[in-house]
């Protein structure tokens, strides 16, 4: 069989696509914020190289999102209790003044 005067890499890289399955954990992977920016940016680069289809980029979104929300939630829970904790010490301060 003969194959037209393309380079090496250009046949394996085709090959691999075609049956290649994209491990979109591994490849994307998202444990925190910065990594979760991160990858949201990877996969539209990605998305626009043609490597990944759309559901895939929009299943990368997801999950990116959803630790997004998770990490302002925990953020936003950090900052009450430290408002909590300060009002507290600000409270005991001024009791034991008044004693």
């Amino acid at each position: 069989m003969e194959y037209p005067n393309y380079s090496a890499r250009y046949w394996v890289h085709c090959a691999g696509m075609s049956t290649m399955s994209l491990d979109l954990d591994l490849i994307l992977p998202i444990r925190d914020t910065p990594s979760a920016e991160l990858m949201m940016l990877k996969a539209t680069c990605l998305w626009n190289a043609g490597i990944i289809d759309d559901r895939q980029r929009e299943l990368v979104h997801q999950r990116a999102k959803r630790v997004l929300r998770r990490d302002a939630a925990i953020a936003a829970l950090w900052r009450r209790a430290h408002e909590v904790h300060d009002c507290a010490v600000e409270w005991k301060a001024a009791v034991s003044t008044q004693v």
